[in-house]
């Protein structure tokens, strides 16, 4: 059994009025065991941050159940731990390290993450070229480089087609003004038979997919009123353009790239929702 890094005891001691002890658990995303814990500030952080938003408090709980239980080494919450354990699940590996190793001796299998090490972060894969990352920094500047990030947007990817055996996406599709086209972008760098793997937020008291915003000939247009969820890179938020409701595993699936949805439950009554699209062989 690999032993808890002593500096999690450590890390938990410093913070342990606005943490709750949890568990000890494997962490798929930094590859550690790990102890788990509740973050008190984060919930009152997210209860204030869905107030205002039109949106029921079932949803909101879910929302704040999926965003906790925090691992103490690299801080992923539940549904990122989710996402990754489905990943290497679809890859046939039992942890990232396998992953990692995988990437380095089969130059035939490459990986993309459409964020910059938030789903696997250790430095194995950040030493592998073929598990490529990115973030949306610019609007003019597509596959460039910016401040050592890979600068990409799904709905015009820079990539070459058929480029990637598994696409990874966190909580992004909902902030994509045109989400068909970013879906057909995904398809088209994925080899065939690849996966797309994703999380988006659900409100299952919504039958339909609801659009919030669009984009007209002279910018956003909002259908209801503004929700900006919180963004890792921008201090000010990132728009919501539509909400998906039970509906979603419809909405991300197209014709030869069908979409299914994982409810996939906790350890600690959360649930996340992971979507895996296949592109057709």
């Amino acid at each position: 059994m690999i032993p808890v890094p002593v500096k999690n005891i450590a890390r938990f001691l410093m913070h342990r009025r606005a943490w709750r002890f949890v568990s000890f658990d494997y962490c798929p995303v930094c590859d550690t065991r790990s102890m788990i814990v509740y973050s008190r500030e984060l919930e009152r952080w997210l209860a204030d941050l869905t107030a205002s938003w039109e949106a029921g408090e079932d949803f909101k709980h879910m929302l704040a159940m999926r965003e906790n239980f925090l691992c103490v080494t690299c801080m992923a919450n539940s549904r990122m731990r989710m996402l990754a354990r489905t990943v290497l699940d679809l890859c046939g590996h039992a942890t990232s390290g396998d992953l990692a190793r995988r990437l380095r001796s089969d130059p035939q299998f490459s990986v993309y993450e459409t964020a910059a090490y938030n789903i696997f972060r250790i430095d194995a894969l950040k030493a592998c070229p073929r598990y490529v990352v990115s973030e949306y920094l610019a609007p003019d500047r597509f596959g460039e480089t910016i401040g050592g990030v890979r600068n990409e947007s799904l709905e015009c990817l820079t990539f070459p087609d058929n480029s990637f055996d598994v696409v990874i996406n966190s909580d992004v599709l909902e902030h994509v003004a045109d989400l068909h086209k970013s879906l057909e972008e995904v398809r088209r760098v994925l080899k065939p038979g690849g996966y797309h793997v994703l999380t988006v937020p659900v409100d299952y008291s919504l039958e339909h997919t609801v659009e919030r915003a669009r984009m007209g000939q002279g910018g956003i247009e909002y259908l209801r009123s503004p929700v900006m969820h919180g963004d890792t890179v921008r201090n000010t938020g990132v728009l919501v353009f539509r909400d998906f409701g039970r509906d979603a595993a419809s909405c991300l699936s197209r014709e030869g790239f069908p979409c299914l949805e994982m409810q996939l439950p906790g350890r600690h009554g959360e649930i996340a929702s992971v979507f895996i699209g296949k592109k057709a062989a």
